[in-house]
């Protein structure tokens, strides 16, 4: 490895910069992949050079006894094994993040016009290969990412920017692996799994068939269009293969160090001091540190209706088709069974009249349970009138003794 190669923020975490010149990483005692094994190659690039580069590589240059993965030609993507190479037509080389794939599927005789290339999780069906030369590397020098060696003796191809997150599986992960692997840097992102030809009605190629296909074929109609493409049309309505994971997202976190934003409800009972101190308040957990208390002090001749309550408008807003897990760590007094706390999830109105989104959940740990016990409460497709308002979270703690830690609500999109 060059010296002073800097980290910079990647897509993932950190990346690499690469000068070009003289950068470059050779792995200790790792020759990569040997024979005609299944693989799959990845990594994130951002480059604008023009060179041809390399982002990893091993084997000895000779035909399909190498495995050069970079960019070659205008910056197309390309798999090159000392002149025999597949190249994808789109190039990688524009100053812009990119996730580059290459697999290879061992089917007993694999070649060179049988690689797959990937960019951004999307198959590259329109390549280029020019040779069907048996792949049949060879684990002759250690592995090397940003540069190979176009001699036995002699590094070239010196990679000219960044790089993150580089993996080399020894398997040939399918499209939807590929297509996660994209996800983990541009979550939310659709990719379409549909290779060429499976929709021959998808005239705008956005990997559906729709309306717009509809348009599309009317203003060919009787032009180079013929009754049987309606046929056709039909079959294909509607059909699509976009690929998609869900977003995840914490967009509430409290540490329930303050009540801070809290409203409280309280009327526990005749106060005393110390530990034993009726009422809702800050206190020291040695187990977890600051946490919310709500503890209901009572004589034996006390009626049992004390009331302790805490509300507050979180200001998470509830978005249609998105599902919500509010969880919350709780410990209760464990000597009596029937301490129990109820969470009620609601929303708030612009009136700030709060409804119940559905039924209050209760919390009830079994007598001797010792400590923090994690519990989480979810729910998605909220009633029309909630879509557009804030999450309201009550905690009810009756005249039960409990304690409050960390609230936090996961948006899943």
């Amino acid at each position: 490895m060059a010296a002073n190669m800097p980290y910079i923020p990647g897509i993932i975490d950190q990346a690499l910069a690469f000068d070009g010149e003289d950068d470059y990483i050779e792995t200790s005692g790792f020759r990569g992949i040997p024979g005609n094994s299944s693989r799959t190659c990845s990594a994130w690039i951002n480059s604008d050079s023009k060179n041809n580069m390399s982002f990893i590589s091993w084997g000895t240059n000779i035909p399909g006894q190498q495995w050069l993965f970079g960019a070659f030609g205008s910056g197309q993507l390309s798999l090159y094994s000392e002149g025999k190479y597949i190249n994808s037509t789109k190039g990688v080389l524009d100053n812009q993040w990119h996730h580059v794939a290459v697999v290879l599927a061992d089917d007993g005789s694999p070649s060179i016009d049988e690689i797959k290339l990937y960019i951004d999780g999307q198959l590259q069906t329109d390549t280029l290969a020019n040779s069907d030369q048996a792949i049949n590397t060879i684990a002759s020098k250690n592995l090397i990412i940003g540069a190979y060696y176009s001699t036995p003796d002699v590094i070239s191809g010196y990679f000219d920017g960044l790089i993150d997150d580089v993996r080399i599986y020894t398997t040939a992960l399918d499209s939807y692996a590929i297509a996660d692997l994209y996800f983990q840097g541009r979550p939310g992102s659709e990719i379409c799994l549909l290779e060429e030809n499976d929709l021959h009605y998808d005239y705008n190629d956005d990997c559906r068939v729709d309306l717009t296909d509809v348009a599309v074929l009317s203003s060919l109609w009787l032009a180079s269009t013929d009754i049987n493409d309606l046929s056709g049309l039909a079959q294909e309505w509607l059909t699509k293969d976009l690929y998609s994971v869900p977003v995840i997202e914490t967009v509430y976190d409290d540490d329930m160090s303050s009540l801070t934003g809290w409203t409280e409800v309280s009327n526990c009972g005749p106060a005393e001091i110390g530990d034993d101190a009726g009422g809702i308040r800050v206190v020291d957990n040695a187990e977890v540190g600051q946490v919310v208390k709500m503890y209901s002090w009572w004589r034996a001749n006390d009626i049992q209706t004390n009331q302790m309550n805490i509300w507050k408008n979180t200001g998470v807003i509830i978005e249609a088709d998105t599902k919500y897990a509010i969880t919350l760590k709780v410990s209760l007094d464990s000597s009596n069974a029937n301490h129990r706390m109820v969470l009620d999830i609601q929303y708030v109105d612009s009136s700030g009249i709060w409804t119940t989104i559905t039924a209050p959940e209760i919390v009830n740990i079994a007598s001797g349970t010792l400590g923090f016990q994690e519990y989480t409460y979810s729910f998605d497709n909220a009633a029309v009138d909630a879509i557009g308002n804030p999450i309201g979270i009550g905690i009810n703690a009756g005249w039960n003794n409990c304690q409050i830690d960390n609230i936090s609500i996961v948006r899943i999109k």
